[in-house]
């Protein structure tokens, strides 16, 4: 995987929500549930996902800067997709997506470049560092537009 710089990487983060936003805004409400094939994900489900993945980077981001060296858990965030959203709305979800991705550009923005090299030990990768992290969820978030009709 290909590791982003630090400003590249807000840069990107910065820039993801105004992407999903544009393109959720080319869906009509009637079709947030809608799949395009057996197997893939609705709208409704990708925006899911990104915010459950959002909110495990900036847990992750807090614990890597407040803890030295700290045992990150592997996280199934594609299962939870899947599982009802009770009563959240899109939009709810997407803001909350949002509002989580503000502080995460809020924190990265204020730390030191030097603590973007700060470590961890994830249960699966082994050794990783916050700007690996970073870019890795970043890498992700990306990857999940194409899910998404591109205007």
């Amino acid at each position: 995987m290909r590791e982003f710089d630090p400003i590249e990487s807000l840069e990107r983060l910065n820039q993801t929500p105004l992407t999903y936003r544009t393109r959720l805004s080319h869906i009509p409400s009637s079709n947030y549930d809608d799949k395009s094939s057996p197997g893939e994900w609705s709208p409704l489900e990708v925006i899911k996902h990104i915010r459950d993945a959002e909110n495990v980077l900036h847990s992750r981001i807090k614990r890597i800067l407040a803890e030295n060296n700290p045992y990150l858990d592997f996280q199934m965030v594609w299962d939870w997709a899947d599982k009802p959203a009770a009563s959240e709305s899109i939009a709810s979800i997407f803001e909350s997506y949002s509002g989580s991705r503000a502080k995460t550009i809020d924190i990265l923005q204020n730390i030191p470049l030097k603590d973007w090299w700060r470590s961890a030990v994830h249960e699966e990768f082994g050794p990783v560092t916050l700007i690996e992290q970073v870019s890795y969820f970043t890498a992700h978030e990306i990857s999940h537009l194409r899910q998404l009709p591109p205007k």
